[in-house]
């Protein structure tokens, strides 16, 4: 009758441990979006620590802290993030160490790397403004994301990389490859390199719901 029962109960928490709740959008995946859309955005900038974040609304939340820039300084970060999407950041270009009067400010860069900067700004947003109008035709129910691999396969890469990081660390680049969609759920290999070096091949695997949301995620490391 006890081991039944130790049965049981192993049951029950594996089930628990994988459902979908375990990756509900909370604090640390807020945090992990913010920080991820400054590293794409500005390659200056890099590990963050301090953090902390705020709930607005549902899947909404203000995030800030710290984060460090090439010149090993630490900068002062904020992001608003609506539904899960990153609607604004801003990064501090000042010192955040006290005492700091303001001077340490980031050095003048030619006009052409302005330009560069800029433009790679406004695709940014451009993608930003079509990821959520994307969005909201699924939430509304007048397409249909399981018409969009492209946009599935964006959706599972973030759920992927976040847990990479929060299991082995800062992901350089996270690949991929041969997307395969059977009814709600995207699956396939892939390869991810480590920003501390080296790299691994791996399998994922997707749930979404109706609207394109991500459910439950899932990647494995394959060989060695």
């Amino acid at each position: 009758m006890t081991k039944r029962l130790t049965i049981c109960l192993s049951v029950v928490l594996a089930t628990t441990m994988t459902s979908p709740a375990a990756f509900a959008y909370d604090e640390a995946r807020a945090v992990d979006d913010c920080v991820q859309k400054i590293r794409y955005s500005d390659s200056r900038y890099s590990r963050a620590h301090e953090t902390r974040a705020e709930r607005t609304a549902h899947h909404s939340y203000k995030v800030s802290g710290l984060i460090r820039s090439g010149d090993d300084r630490d900068h002062r970060f904020t992001c608003r993030i609506d539904n899960r999407d990153v609607v604004s950041w801003r990064v501090d270009q000042h010192n955040a160490l006290s005492g700091d009067d303001g001077s340490n400010s980031a050095p003048l860069v030619g006009a052409g790397v302005l330009a560069l900067i800029a433009i790679a700004a406004i695709a940014g947003n451009q993608r930003d403004m079509e990821r959520g109008e994307k969005r909201s035709s699924y939430d509304r129910g007048e397409t249909s994301p399981f018409d969009d691999i492209r946009y599935l396969t964006r959706e599972c890469a973030r759920e992927v990389r976040f847990q990479i990081e929060r299991d082995h660390g800062e992901v350089r680049e996270l690949e991929l490859t041969y997307p395969h969609l059977r009814d709600q759920t995207l699956s396939g290999d892939g390869r991810v390199s480590f920003e501390r070096g080296g790299y691994r091949e791996l399998s994922f695997s997707c749930d979404f719901d109706r609207r394109g949301n991500i459910d439950d995620g899932y990647y494995s490391y394959r060989g060695r």
